[in-house]
């Protein structure tokens, strides 16, 4: 895999995954162009359209619980749904499925669809 500055922002795959993406850096740095893994990781997040690689995870994490909200939507799992909905963050953060509904409007409506109403809860 070859980065350079001429390259252009590519989109994150449908279903991304932090192992591929890893593996991605990891290739980077065997191919000499990262002096550290921690470099090499930011230039792929940077491929990406991300400020840094915390960024990058941050969003895969994000689109993880948003699989999992919808898995809990479409198998009727309200326990679970409001699980995910209602979680506490770490301290000074914000629930990242909520925090991810909040910048993606097409999610929120999806959402508030299936079950905004059931839950009251503002998305």
């Amino acid at each position: 895999m070859s980065i350079h500055p001429q390259d252009a922002l590519r989109p994150l795959p449908d279903r991304p995954n932090l192992r591929h993406l890893k593996d991605q850096a990891k290739d980077l740095l065997k191919a000499g162009e990262a002096r550290s893994l921690t470099d090499a990781q930011f230039k792929i997040a940077h491929l990406y359209g991300f400020p840094s690689w915390p960024k990058l995870k941050a969003h895969l994490d994000a689109l993880e619980e948003i699989g999992q909200l919808k898995q809990a939507i479409d198998t009727n799992n309200l326990p679970r749904v409001k699980a995910l909905m209602t979680r506490n963050p770490a301290p000074g953060t914000e629930n990242k499925t909520v925090a991810f509904l909040r910048e993606r409007r097409d999610q929120r409506r999806f959402i508030r669809s299936k079950c905004a109403s059931v839950l009251n809860c503002q998305t």
